[in-house]
């Protein structure tokens, strides 16, 4: 039987095995502004390639005919697919190992490409570049998260932040507190910060019970 301290180990040794995968996921058709690219912590390649594939049929509505592995490294892992066999209409989600001096993501939709930003002085010219010369950009909005079209190369961007890479689902935070009544405390289990979450309170006057 193991002892408290060996069970601490064998915790512990697992959750530093976890690795940072960066997941982006492009796609040239109608709505290419939805494109995007998020960071999960999973144990290792293998679940890191199924959570792509998982991806890749949630986007292709579960048509597996359609999702085709196109590349590994050095460029990643990467899939592939169309939507509903329409060649013109195709997506991608592409894997890799998260890079720690990463401060920005450019989703290239309209090519299905994309480009890991780490340094500042790139990141900086880029957010110049779209203020310049972006269309949809107008003084003083934010240039994340939308989509900015005909930029270098005439390539579409959407420029995503490190910060905001990381998921903030259910399952990538942990509670802290709350008052039950309008608002909860939550903490991401990988970058730690905290985050104020309002409550939904949904009232099933359907199935109301006379007292």
């Amino acid at each position: 039987m193991k002892q408290p301290s060996q069970i601490f180990e064998s915790v512990l040794l697992k959750q530093t095995t976890m690795k940072k995968f960066l997941f982006i996921d492009t796609w040239n058709g109608e709505c290419m502004s939805n494109s995007t690219a998020s960071i999960e912590v999973l144990n290792n390649d293998a679940h890191a390639k199924d959570r792509a594939l998982e991806m890749a049929l949630s986007f292709n509505n579960n048509k597996q005919g359609l999702v085709q592995h196109i590349a590994d490294a050095p460029e990643g892992f990467r899939l592939q697919y169309t939507s509903h066999g329409i060649p013109e209409d195709a997506g991608a989600v592409h894997m890799l190992d998260f890079d720690e001096a990463t401060v920005g993501v450019i989703v290239i939709p309209n090519v299905n490409h994309y480009e890991v930003v780490t340094t500042q002085k790139r990141w900086d010219e880029v957010q110049e570049y779209v203020k310049q010369n972006s269309e949809n950009y107008e003084l003083g909005e934010d240039i994340f998260g939308s989509l900015h079209e005909a930029m270098e190369n005439e390539y579409d961007w959407i420029l995503i932040p490190v910060a905001d890479l990381f998921k903030k689902t259910e399952e990538q935070m942990e509670f802290v507190e709350g008052d039950g009544v309008e608002f909860e405390t939550w903490q991401h289990k990988t970058t730690k910060e905290l985050f104020k979450v309002p409550i939904e309170i949904n009232r099933n006057f359907a199935a109301a019970e006379k007292i």
